[in-house]
């Protein structure tokens, strides 16, 4: 027999605004919280950050690595993400993380939160995390169990498995579309934009920063997971074959976990003019896309990705991906046309010499324009 657990009485205030907000206590799980290797470490540090300032108790169960977090962090699963692509050793870990995943129900009797916010790529994996997920809603009847879908890999049939959350938060137009075609009631779903905050670079450590890497100007720069999901073998066979023929000069510049064991990705990594320059933290990430000449990001099934936001909030070109409903809508002429090699380059030449930034409404990602809507789905406010 499931024991059940009542959750704890909320308390609540107001601020300036009038927005009557809950004190209460938040529980996030995330593949990982800290490092730059991935968009979800950044958006769910700045979402702590954020839901923090509002007068709420935030911890997290998350990886090994550990980082500055004013709350109570739980390094529950073993340090799988973040790393480079190993076979067995990666079989392994997550075998580890899987058996991890049964001791969640005990941090959150620990924890009594009132609210949990689930990251959804653990969906996106076989193993036992929906069985996990199912004995918190039996054992806490009361909590509000909010997911957070940031992409479109998950197959209907796990989508059946997401019957047991109060709210499925959608990050675009597509993940809000693809889980309604995948049998999601549209009921069950809010779209809020990914969370991005208001950038600014100082540059007087780029040239510094290039010296140390080997980077020459002018480059064109992507940043993320280096592997074939993430169109980067498209990227470089646009490169390789078509750009560096047509303007030498401009070297492409990547970096990112490496994520691939395909050959070609790698012996192409070490073609002329490509420098391929590892994982680098978020400050260097955010110089390189400011010293660029122009950003690439081709992967055909993102949702919004955080790369893509943070060179729009700098205001630097761009050649945005595809499927995107936000990108298309607004900025369609710095949308890749096709997965053709031949004519992604010649989109990528227009951009680089046009050297506009797209004309992109940032300011929908601000917190002040979203961190309401957390706020709400998660019970923290009326």
């Amino acid at each position: 027999m499931t024991t059940q657990t009542k959750m704890p009485p909320m308390k609540s205030g107001r601020f300036t605004d009038g927005t009557r907000v809950q004190s209460m206590t938040v529980v996030f799980i995330s593949p990982l919280f800290f490092g730059d290797s991935s968009g979800a470490a950044i958006y769910y540090r700045l979402l702590a950050k954020y839901v923090s300032d509002k007068g709420c108790i935030v911890s997290v169960i998350s990886d090994k690595e550990m980082g500055d977090f004013d709350g109570q962090y739980y390094d529950l699963f073993p340090k799988r993400c973040g790393q480079n692509k190993k076979f067995p050793r990666d079989v392994y870990v997550y075998g580890v993380q899987n058996l991890k995943y049964l001791l969640i129900p005990k941090i959150l009797h620990r924890e009594q939160p009132n609210a949990l916010l689930v990251h959804s790529s653990f969906y996106n994996h076989p193993g036992i995390f929906a069985n996990a997920m199912n004995k918190v809603r039996n054992r806490f009847p009361e909590l509000k169990m909010v997911l957070d879908v940031r992409d479109r890999m998950m197959s209907p049939e796990q989508v059946k498995s997401l019957a047991i959350y109060d709210k499925i938060i959608a990050c675009s137009e597509n993940v809000l579309a693809d889980l309604q075609s995948k049998g999601l009631s549209k009921s069950k779903i809010i779209h809020i934009p990914v969370l991005q905050e208001k950038l600014s670079v100082d540059l007087s450590g780029l040239p510094k920063l290039l010296a140390g890497l080997g980077i020459r100007q002018p480059y064109i720069y992507y940043a993320g997971l280096v592997k074939e999901a993430k169109g980067v073998d498209l990227l470089l066979d646009t490169y390789v074959n078509h750009i560096r023929r047509r303007n030498p000069e401009l070297s492409l510049v990547i970096s990112g976990l490496m994520k691939t064991r395909n050959s070609r990705i790698i012996s192409q990594l070490k073609s002329e003019g490509v420098r391929y320059i590892g994982n680098r933290c978020r400050s260097e990430v955010l110089q390189l896309i400011a010293g660029s000449s122009a950003c690439v990001h081709l992967s055909p099934n993102e949702g919004l990705p955080r790369f893509c936001l943070e060179v729009l909030a700098l205001r630097k070109p761009i050649v945005l991906p595809p499927n995107i409903p936000e990108f298309e809508r607004y900025c369609a002429d710095c949308v890749v046309p096709s997965s053709e090699p031949a004519e992604i380059a010649q989109k990528i030449l227009t951009i680089y010499t046009d050297a506009k930034a797209p004309i992109y409404p940032i300011e929908m990602h601000f917190p002040e324009s979203v961190l309401s809507k957390y706020l709400k789905v998660l019970g923290l406010a009326d």
